[in-house]
């Protein structure tokens, strides 16, 4: 839209200069091309100011604005951000045998190092307070859901006009195949008992979770959000 009305602003410059200059001294090409140039010069002038208008009145003011907004959301969208990333690192130190770079992990890596969990039986990364003892891996990864989940709607409900795009990217987060999978196997097992459940139940759906951190980010980036947390 921004580039289209740029344009137009050229177009009217361009049509200025060349019915005042170059067409001012020139005979007339057709029947009524003095009117014509006359409609075209006014329209033009008009165009311009009115862009002229738009900028100082709008586009300085609401470009304020969303850096205003941009410096509020900012630490919430880190933090969610670093809430995304912390379990995938997490797991991936407690199962793959391999260095991993976050940045550049494959599907096919991905999926093979979560195959490997047990989310019932094996020991987590969070600790339970009081009694100082870990969560198992399922525990653990619901208990970042939670908390993903809990900053999302402290976004949401913060006193400022979020962007459509961010909104979209936070509720494909919150409403995610991989919440929807961790909220299901907890409505159904607490992630305790004697039952086991195999990482591959959140192959897939975590994957995709992994992909929508670097969505978010891109987001923030395109948009200069600054990023307030080092290691992202």
């Amino acid at each position: 839209m921004k580039g289209i009305l740029v344009i137009l602003s050229g177009i009217s410059i361009f049509t200025i200069l060349i019915i005042k200059y170059l067409w001012a001294n020139e005979p007339e090409f057709w029947m009524y091309g003095e009117e014509t140039g006359d409609v075209l010069f006014d329209l033009s002038v008009g165009y311009i100011s009115a862009y002229i208008f738009y900028i100082i009145d709008i586009w300085i003011p609401g470009r304020k604005e969303q850096e205003r907004i941009n410096q509020r959301v900012a630490i919430p969208l880190s933090r969610l951000l670093n809430q995304i990333k912390s379990p995938i690192v997490e797991v991936n130190k407690l199962y793959s045998n391999d260095s991993f770079q976050f940045e550049n992990i494959s599907e096919n890596e991905f999926k093979k190092t979560l195959r490997k969990l047990d989310l019932v039986n094996d020991k987590g990364f969070i600790m339970a307070f009081p009694s100082n003892n870990y969560l198992n891996v399922g525990q653990s990864l619901y208990e970042n859901v939670s908390k993903v989940d809990s900053y999302i709607k402290q976004i949401n409900e913060m006193p400022v006009k979020l962007e459509f795009g961010l909104v979209e990217i936070l509720d494909k987060i919150k409403h995610s195949d991989y919440h929807e999978v961790m909220n299901s196997i907890s409505n159904l097992t607490n992630f305790s008992g004697y039952m086991s459940v195999n990482g591959e139940a959140i192959e897939g759906s975590m994957y995709k979770y992994y992909l929508l951190f670097f969505e978010l980010k891109e987001y923030m980036k395109t948009n200069k959000i600054p990023i307030t947390i080092s290691d992202l």
